[in-house]
């Protein structure tokens, strides 16, 4: 038996789908084209009366028959073999008035009837309808109408979604569970499968990810914005159609088209500010012109332009900087078996002063028609990313252990935890296990995506064949030292500073949440002199990611009593992926330049930041609960480190 390639299997496919879809039912060819002499053609597109927007997904009927046929996402129906002479459409669409209209057909001719729907609730008087959430409507109508589990969302449904992160729009939905890095949903789990398991597509082509600088598949959320997307479809399980990257589900970003509305020209924009209680951290003057007070812009643009009104422009421009800020507290306790108190062993207090993200966001779409039946587009976008983390950590950690004490109280042996403890106070003794941390990172962590999709796509009476090619690229950039940036700004780095030999009290009956925090024992812990070992970690590390590839998809409707259509299609995909990594480890040597000397802790106070600006969160939880740790300045270190002496491990 021979085998068939591919080649041949599709062009079998191909005859399939271009045969008739209602057969035709005649005792010869003469009598058949008789029959297609007195036919004719009804098509047209279904219009929402009050917003102008074309109805995807609308019901139309032709009554006395069983056909039944919805609209494509321009609203557009298409009945071919229509008998001539007068023939009635029953047209159906969630939240409005159905209707049934008259149409007279001509044989061998085609008839264009445009079909305008409305409810009662827009012929109300005295009722002004601020923003009509229609884009609800049509995703439930297309959630309906889907072969398998998905849900269809609308990127009106939850509102102004201010910073436009997708991840962030995505969490509202069942079977989502967003996956946080600081303030900002990175990635998503479908049903609980972690992203890297899920795949990302923009009108059903694949994203590049560069996967926040690692090898990794999982989309990064941070660096795609939602400014373009007209409805986002979260599959939940996979269908033999998808590809084999989505286990878990998949999340295809549906983008805007100028062809979904009637009403021609649109431009509408959005102006605002964001702002966070408390929070005074450092920031460019682009990025907060007010201190305190970030700018966010929403620029959309759509219309429909030419003689024949046959080719569509749809932009959008998103600018938003969002500042973040905060005091965060950990602590851990003494694990019981038995009911009792419980020790407070570690005490961590972190703010994050920086994380400043802005995102700038610039997509445009060019659309054209060739006939009422075929159409091609041309989608680009740019995505570009970048935050400023700012992060400072105090911890207090001591050797989960209980002292051993005199009949006075006083420590003789054991641990370095009086025994006499109770879950509202712990006192800690000094010794080498009784450890203050200062811990500061800084780094400038930004990102660009870039994303190009020309499409051709061809509609009729229960057939649809899309044709499609990709170029998606992505890069994300952790820039610290600066030597080679792609984000001009001052080093930066990660420091550490030690103190040990040092004891205190942590009191939590007046405040559980955020203990009062006294120092008892050792050298000063908010002197930056007394601390040790200064050490600063520099790691310059970038991520490429390209995808390049091309797709045919055909579907075919089938005479059949129950709804019933055939699916192939061809995809070719190539994905790269580079990554560079550039770590520096730094020890401070002191003046003489010579590593394990005793000048290497000499004067580390030079180095606490004077021109320090708490916050009222800092204000609030830290003077009244034992005072500022010393915050070092990891800029001025790092500068430092250019000009001075420092001993550099590999």
């Amino acid at each position: 038996m021979s085998r068939k390639t591919p080649i041949a299997l599709l062009a079998g496919w191909l005859g399939l789908a271009l045969s008739p879809t209602l057969p035709v039912r005649a005792s010869d060819s003469k009598t058949a084209g008789s029959a297609l002499q007195q036919t004719g053609i009804v098509s047209g597109q279904v219009s929402n009366v009050a917003t102008r927007s074309y109805l995807e997904g609308a019901v139309v009927a032709l009554t006395g028959t069983k056909r039944t046929t919805t609209t494509d996402p321009e609203g557009r129906y298409f009945f071919s073999g229509v008998p001539a002479g007068q023939v009635t459409l029953m047209v159906s669409y969630p939240g409005l008035d159905s209707r049934e209209i008259s149409v007279t057909t001509h044989a061998g001719r085609s008839t264009v009837h445009n079909i305008e729907l409305t409810s009662a609730i827009y012929r109300m008087e005295k009722f002004t309808v601020a923003g009509e959430r229609e884009g609800t409507a049509k995703a439930e109508t297309l959630q309906r109408q889907a072969p398998n589990v998905k849900n269809v969302v609308s990127s009106d449904t939850f509102g102004n979604i201010t910073d436009a992160n997708i991840g962030d729009f995505l969490q509202h939905i069942a079977g989502i569970t967003g996956d946080y890095s600081g303030p900002d949903v990175r990635q998503v789990k479908i049903r609980g499968v972690e992203g890297s398991l899920n795949s990302v597509t923009m009108d059903g082509q694949q994203i590049a990810s560069s996967n926040n600088g690692t090898e990794g598949r999982a989309v990064e959320f941070q660096q795609v914005s939602l400014a373009d997307i007209e409805t986002i479809e979260v599959t939940k399980a996979p269908t033999p159609d998808m590809n084999g990257d989505s286990i878990g589900g998949s999340v295809n970003l549906v983008t805007k088209s100028a062809f979904n509305r009637a009403g021609g020209r649109a431009f509408n924009y959005t102006v605002g500010f964001a702002t966070q209680s408390g929070y005074m951290g450092r920031a460019s003057r682009w990025k907060q012109p007010i201190p305190g007070f970030s700018p966010s812009l929403n620029f959309g643009y759509s219309d429909v332009l030419g003689e024949k009104k046959n080719i569509g422009v749809n932009m959008n421009l998103l600018f938003h900087n969002q500042p973040v800020g905060g005091a965060v507290i950990t602590q851990a306790f003494e694990n019981r078996l038995t009911p009792g108190p419980v020790y407070t062993s570690t005490v961590t207090r972190r703010m994050v002063h920086g994380a400043t993200r802005s995102r700038l966001s610039y997509t445009t779409k060019l659309e054209y028609k060739w006939s009422e039946r075929t159409a091609a587009s041309v989608n680009f976008g740019y995505n570009f990313f970048h935050a400023n983390n700012d992060t400072r950590v105090h911890s207090l950690v001591t050797p989960k252990s209980l002292a051993t004490v005199d009949a006075n109280g006083n420590r003789i042996g054991g641990g370095l935890i009086n025994p006499t403890y109770s879950d509202n106070i712990t006192r800690v003794y000094a010794g080498p296990g009784s450890v203050s941390t200062v811990n500061t990172t800084t780094y400038d962590k930004s990102g660009r995506t870039y994303v190009l999709n020309p499409a051709v796509r061809y509609r009729s009476e229960g057939l649809s064949m899309d044709y499609s090619l990709n170029y998606s690229s992505e890069a994300t950039y952790y820039d610290v030292s600066h030597d080679d940036d792609k984000f001009n700004s001052r080093p930066k780095g990660a420091v550490t500073f030690r103190l040990p030999n040092v004891g205190w009290t942590v009191d939590r009956s007046s405040d559980p949440v955020w203990p009062t925090v006294t120092q008892t024992a050792g050298p000063d812990i908010y002197d930056l002199n007394n601390y040790s070992g200064l050490v600063l970690n520099q790691n310059d590390r970038r991520a490429y990611d390209t995808i390049v590839g091309g797709k045919f998809d055909l579907r075919k409707a089938m005479s059949m009593r129950s709804l019933t259509w055939v699916k192939t299609g061809v995809l070719h995909q190539q994905q790269s992926r580079k990554l560079w990594n550039d770590p520096h480890r730094y020890n401070y040597t002191g003046p003489d330049g010579i590593l394990g000397t005793a000048d290497d802790n000499l004067d580390l106070g030079q180095f606490q930041e004077d021109s320090y600006i708490s916050t009222s969160d800092e204000n609030k939880y830290y003077k009244g609960r034992g005072g500022v740790p010393p915050w070092p300045n990891n800029y001025g270190i790092a500068r430092h480190q250019k000009l001075h002496i420092f001993h550099l491990l590999k």
